[in-house]
């Protein structure tokens, strides 16, 4: 598990930066956002672009052949919409997820 990112050197070329890759045993890759709010997360049509372009830059300059999943590590969780629907292949994350709350 790690970060990634690629800064371009040319100013026209596009960089990205992913907070959380997790490369798994099963030939795929999870590629995870992190998000925080105090409400659920709620991905627009702006940001779903932003999302498609980073993988697609992550599948090029990694020159990955795996299965790339998209995930969402979110505080309040992922408000459902056409874009968190068709994006999100790799889960939703909590914190309750990932910490025991009383």
């Amino acid at each position: 598990m790690s970060a990634w990112r690629f800064i371009p050197r040319k100013k026209l070329a596009e960089g990205a930066q992913v907070d959380l890759v997790i490369e798994r045993s099963d030939n795929a890759i999870t590629v995870c956002e992190i998000k925080y709010t105090d409400q659920q997360y709620a991905i627009d049509k702006q940001y779903a672009k932003n999302l498609k372009k980073k993988v697609e830059i992550f599948r090029e300059k990694t020159g990955t052949n795996k299965q790339i999943f998209l995930a969402m590590i979110c505080a309040n969780g992922l408000k459902s919409s056409i874009y968190s629907e068709e994006l999100i292949d790799g889960g939703v994350v909590t914190l309750n997820d990932l910490f025991i709350i009383y």
